[in-house]
């Protein structure tokens, strides 16, 4: 019943999440198991927000966590980047990534924000 997979903020977080698990294997052993695994689990996070939010009545919340991970997943680049574990060609098309989803979920919260007014 894959009524998410459809959705572009999916889509992107799908690619996303892929993106920062390759990436990640690439790392650092000491960079790897710590802001590597953060990033790969934040982006899972996004992704799963997504799916309930996406089934949920209400979806604010989730929306709003989904927010919050993505500025988690933005200070995780930023170190990454900082401690020379990511180039800063990565660290360029990563941000890049971010700034492409996050609109999508701002919009998708005003979006659900004028549904629940009517």
């Amino acid at each position: 019943m894959n009524r998410h997979s459809h959705l572009p903020i999916y889509q992107a977080f799908y690619k996303f999440s892929l993106e920062a698990y390759r990436m990640s294997e690439k790392l650092p052993r000491k960079l790897q198991g710590s802001l590597g695994l953060r990033l790969f689990e934040s982006s899972l996070v996004c992704l799963e927000g997504v799916i309930a939010a996406n089934a949920a009545a209400v979806k604010e919340p989730e929306i709003n966590g989904i927010l919050t991970e993505l500025e988690k997943i933005s200070v995780y680049l930023k170190m990454l980047y900082d401690f020379k574990g990511i180039s800063q060609g990565e660290y360029g098309v990563f941000s890049e990534r971010l700034s492409e989803i996050a609109p999508q979920v701002v919009a998708w919260r005003k979006w659900d924000k004028s549904q629940a007014r009517k």
